[in-house]
Parts: C-alpha cells; sequence; structure tokens
C-alpha cells in the first residue's frame, strides 16, 4: 500500500484520530486497498496534506495490519478462536462500537 506523507509529524498511533468527515467513506477504502481511480488519487492528494486524515489512515492500517496478522496466527495454528475467546473479543469490539458512537464518529 502507498504510504501517505504529512507535511508534518502524523500523531501517534494510539492516538484518538478521526478523519475529516466528508474524507470517512474514501479513507477507509484508501487505507484498506479497495478505493480506485480519482477518488483514491483525490484521498491520496488530501492526506498528503491533512494531518487528520493522514494519521486516520495510518491508524486504519496498523488495525488492518494487527487483524490480518491474528488471523494468519491462527489459521497456521489450525485452530478456530475458542467460543469464550471469540465471544470476550466481541464484547470488547461492541464497546468500541459504542464508545464511537457516544464520541458522535459511528
Amino acid at each position: 500500500m502507498n504510504s501517505v506523507s504529512s507535511a508534518e509529524k502524523p500523531l501517534p498511533p494510539e492516538h484518538d484520530v478521526c478523519p475529516c468527515k466528508h474524507m470517512e467513506g474514501m479513507v477507509t477504502g484508501y487505507a484498506d486497498g479497495t478505493l480506485r481511480g480519482p477518488a483514491r488519487w483525490y484521498t491520496q492528494l488530501h492526506a498528503s496534506y491533512c494531518k487528520q486524515c493522514g494519521s486516520a489512515i495510518k491508524n486504519l492500517r496498523t488495525v488492518i495490519d494487527k487483524v490480518s496478522d491474528l488471523k494468519e496466527e491462527n489459521r497456521r495454528a489450525g485452530e478456530e478462536t475458542p467460543a469464550s475467546r471469540r465471544a470476550g473479543l466481541e464484547r470488547a469490539l461492541d464497546e468500541v462500537d459504542a464508545s464511537s458512537k457516544s464520541k458522535g464518529t459511528g
């Protein structure tokens, strides 16, 4: 994936950052590699100048990479996530989703 350059140093990955409201869908598509054509080019250009969107892309890619790594580890281990662990993960994801909605980002 292309890296997003920024005139300023991007925020650290643990910082809670959201893209510009009008860029949310495009930033997500850019980060996961599904955005194509002029929308992708526009998003890349915008993120190169917008610290907020550039950091959001970096953070989304970090999450995507970590989830991919977990899937690969699980596949290599040849075992599925135990039901108790899966339930814990789902609760944690629900908490993150509820937190995002309460902040007006969901």
